[in-house]
């Protein structure tokens, strides 16, 4: 906005520089002096998107930095990785879930939240496809009953669920796998059953706070880091 802001300014300026003819200055010289204006003013320009630019993307190299290291920490202490847990994009107040799943009976709320931790231990979530609908046809129950015992049990919707399964194993897998961090990032998202890049790039960096590649960039320097001390 404040770039778009500047730009506007230069370009009036420019235009009523143009509009005013100063006594004893041909046109050739106002020409060329709107010409210089107009560079600086864009070199200017250029500078503070390339700040912004630089800025944003050593917030995301510190925030993958954190990452890896507290990684660390959780593995040389036999720690699980449940800290990536959110509580966000609930769709259902929880207090209103909580409601919600009274009403439905407990032998099929126990059901479902079975058939989803089976889900998760077998890694279903790495399918292509999957929708709240299919999965509740897939378990034998109704989207509605489903996604109450999601917000309700999970603390988040569908979709969020979803997301973080997969974003939480596309971490431990990158963590742990070199082999998969020399896939393509939309080689990644395939294999995290995402159609497609973008939307695995987005709930990625709306979990972690940094971008894919950016956190691999961080594990391959830190798995470096450790050979160069062994050696």
């Amino acid at each position: 906005m404040k770039s778009s802001l500047y730009v506007l300014f230069i370009v009036t300026f420019a235009f009523i520089f143009l509009s005013y003819k100063p006594y004893g200055v041909s046109s050739i010289e106002q020409s060329s002096l709107i010409v210089i204006v107009l560079l600086v003013g864009l070199l200017v320009l250029v500078s503070i998107l390339y700040y912004k630019a630089r800025k944003k993307n050593e917030e995301h190299e510190n925030r993958a930095h954190e990452l890896a290291v507290l990684l660390n920490e959780l593995k040389d202490n036999n720690i699980e990785d449940s800290i990536f847990y959110e509580e966000d994009n609930v769709i259902i107040d929880n207090t209103v879930a909580d409601h919600l799943s009274k009403k439905i009976p407990e032998e099929i709320v126990q059901n479902i939240l079975h058939e989803l931790t089976n889900f998760e231990i077998k890694k279903l979530f790495l399918e292509k496809g999957i929708t709240l609908s299919s999965l509740a046809k897939e378990i034998n129950t109704n989207r509605s009953y489903l996604s109450i015992a999601v917000n309700s049990h999970k603390a988040k919707n569908f979709t969020a669920y979803l997301n973080d399964l997969r974003v939480n194993y596309a971490i431990a897998q990158i963590t742990e796998d070199s082999k998969l961090r020399s896939y393509k990032i939309s080689g990644i998202a395939d294999e995290l059953g995402y159609n497609n890049e973008q939307a695995f790039c987005i709930a990625f960096k709306k979990k972690t706070g940094t971008t894919v590649s950016a956190f691999i960039k961080e594990i391959n320097n830190t798995e470096h880091n450790l050979e160069s001390k062994k050696g």
